[in-house]
């Protein structure tokens, strides 16, 4: 059981809301115990960072 989709995140950067990077590009995500492949998240650019930051400060 998860608590997401794997639709929901794959492939995408979390800015506030999952969306895809700048451009494209995956991390493949392990589970360290098993060495399990879990999935892939999206490759944050520079582009990608200053959006996420002005969002988190915000909140904050």
């Amino acid at each position: 059981m998860s608590l997401l989709s794997t639709a929901d995140w794959a492939d995408r950067i979390f800015t506030g809301g999952w969306d895809l990077p700048a451009r494209p590009g995956t991390i493949d995500i392990t589970e360290p115990a098993t060495g399990q492949h879990l999935g892939s998240v999206g490759r944050a650019t520079e582009a990608d960072v200053a959006p996420a930051a002005r969002t988190a400060a915000a909140a904050g």
